[in-house]
């Protein structure tokens, strides 16, 4: 991985969505993506999220 990604990613830059997945597993990975860390879901909700 490159130095240029790793300053894009700190600055927001983020990949687009995925096509043919689940709204709730795209709903789900931007909200990993937080900026504020008490916003992002802890390992047993992702959990329940992926077990449903």
């Amino acid at each position: 991985h490159d130095f240029q990604l790793s300053l894009d990613i700190c600055k927001g830059k983020r990949p687009k969505d995925i096509k043919n997945i689940p709204q709730c597993y795209i709903n789900l990975m931007k909200r990993c993506w937080d900026i504020d860390p008490l916003k992002r879901p802890i390992a047993s909700e992702i959990k329940k999220i992926v077990e449903n």
